[in-house]
């Protein structure tokens, strides 16, 4: 709303006022791109987002690693979050132990 003039709706603060109206070219290419920007994120959300799903990608490999369960439906909820945790703890180093408890040797 800034390079907006304030007699098209704009806040005006700019001193040279970039657009007179909103029917300029250059206002109407920014908005065109702004729209399309939105369609697409409404279409593939952040993970961020509610509603997110992560692609079948992701989801195929976290159920390789025994992170997601293999009967995983398209409409279960994912915790990303959590999964991704789980996976990265996955890699943690776990020494062995032995009957006593103790830490390596026999």
């Amino acid at each position: 709303m800034f390079p907006l003039s304030k007699e098209a709706g704009g806040l005006g603060l700019c001193r040279d006022v970039p657009f007179k109206s909103t029917d300029d070219p250059a206002y109407q290419q920014i908005l065109a791109a702004v729209r399309r920007a939105s369609t697409e994120l409404q279409t593939h959300k952040r993970f961020d987002m509610p509603g997110f799903r992560p692609n079948e990608h992701y989801i195929r490999e976290m159920q390789r690693f025994g992170i997601l369960p293999r009967d995983l439906k398209p409409t279960d909820a994912i915790d990303v979050y959590a999964a991704d945790r789980a996976y990265w703890r996955s890699f943690d180093y776990q020494p062995q132990t032995n009957q006593a408890g103790d830490i390596g040797g026999p």
